[in-house]
């Protein structure tokens, strides 16, 4: 009884919406429609179905015709199906640059844009052309290396790579401090006359170069990244990080996978707050050697020093293990040897040397120079040579 009561109620439904008796198809295989009600469109695929996958505001809408309410639904007036395409970036030129650099941005569906950005920053300076395919962007200062984005009434397009920021600090002349607060970055240089101090975690893709006359702080962040590094001669690095420098892998002040080169005509400053190791990177030979550490310095290798040795007022010893320390005299000058709180301690096997240096168409005694020997309580039989005996 009650399937016959159900069969009655759906076959009036039926007649009041325009449908087809209970068990009747207006064609093989298809489900019912009313005759009343628009046909359901089939999915458009090709070009004129765009989908983005990085689309902030799409809109698909396919909504009732205009007219009166059927069988008790609500009326929508004024409405079209609408799609709104988002613009697209397929490249861009240069591949990396500075701030102010001129970027030409090239792919489809520009116009109309009302934001570029870089890495997020956004840049004041850009043109569309009038097809739509083409924007010349300025790099806003601040940016960071990353992706660029085009916005529209579409959405938002972004690069599948990124653009490279590079940053030169001061100009080969004028002396300069520039503290880096962190950031992903192409290129750094640091030229002569400048001081770079690195304040947060920095990255480079390309190379970090400290030209001649430059110096970079390294003091509580190490510098990363897939790109390399390198010291030109007469140059200083001041190093922080308890395990000095590495000439590889993920320890020490530079972290970067590339090539790091330290060179041996440049200075060594090290000022952690925790007890350091000079490291493997030290090069064998050195201008300048400066401790300035609190808790101490140990020596990881043999080095020489040419120039300068300095224990500073920090007070901290310079450890050799060992590991021998050589003061150097040469035809070019006598190492000079600052002394503070702090000592050379042979705590191991190593010892300091200090040679003389004599010409050969003198006695070789007489082209000794005098130096201060930075060692605790030394003897004056430590200065003794094979031609001179104090």
């Amino acid at each position: 009884m009650t399937n016959k009561w159900t069969a009655c109620l759906l076959t009036a439904l039926g007649l009041v919406l325009g449908l087809p008796a209970l068990g009747q198809s207006n064609q093989p295989g298809r489900m019912p429609w009313p005759e009343n009600w628009p046909e359901p469109q089939q999915q458009r695929e090709g070009a004129g179905a765009t989908s983005r996958a990085r689309s902030d505001n799409r809109s698909l809408r396919r909504l009732l015709p205009e007219g009166p309410a059927v069988a008790g639904l609500v009326s929508v007036s004024g409405l079209e199906d609408e799609i709104v395409a988002v613009p697209v970036i397929s490249g861009f030129a240069p591949e990396h640059g500075v701030a102010g650099t001129s970027v030409v941005i090239i792919g489809e569906r520009f116009s109309g844009a009302s934001k570029v950005t870089f890495a997020g920053v956004e840049t004041t300076g850009f043109t569309v052309n009038s097809e739509g395919t083409q924007i010349s962007a300025v790099v806003p200062p601040g940016a960071f290396s990353g992706t660029i984005a085009v916005t529209t009434s579409g959405g938002t397009g972004i690069s599948a790579h990124d653009f490279g920021v590079d940053l030169v600090i001061g100009n080969g002349s004028s002396p300069v401090l520039q503290k880096l607060p962190g950031g992903a970055y192409h290129d750094i240089t640091v030229m002569g006359s400048a001081t770079a101090s690195i304040t947060g975690p920095t990255y480079v893709t390309g190379t970090f170069r400290v030209k001649s006359g430059g110096v970079l702080e390294v003091l509580h962040h190490p510098l990363m990244g897939p790109g390399s590094f390198t010291m030109e001669p007469l140059t200083l690095l001041s190093i922080g990080d308890r395990q000095g420098i590495s000439l590889s892998g993920p320890q020490g002040a530079i972290q970067v996978s590339g090539t790091r080169t330290f060179s041996s005509e440049a200075a060594y400053h090290y000022g952690g707050s925790v007890a350091q190791q000079t490291g493997t990177g030290l090069p064998a030979s050195v201008l300048y050697l400066i401790v300035d550490n609190a808790a101490g310095v140990d020596l990881t290798q043999d080095v020489a020093v040419r120039r300068g040795l300095e224990l500073s007022a920090a007070g901290g010893d310079l450890r050799l293990g060992d590991h021998d320390l050589t003061l150097v005299s040469d035809a070019t000058g006598t190492v000079q040897v600052v002394n503070g709180p702090g000592r050379v301690v042979s705590n191991g096997s190593g010892q300091a040397h200090a040679p003389t240096w004599g010409r050969s168409d003198r006695r070789p005694e007489s082209g000794y120079r005098p130096f201060t020997l930075p060692a605790h309580a030394p003897a004056g039989s430590d200065l003794a040579t094979d031609h001179f005996t104090p």
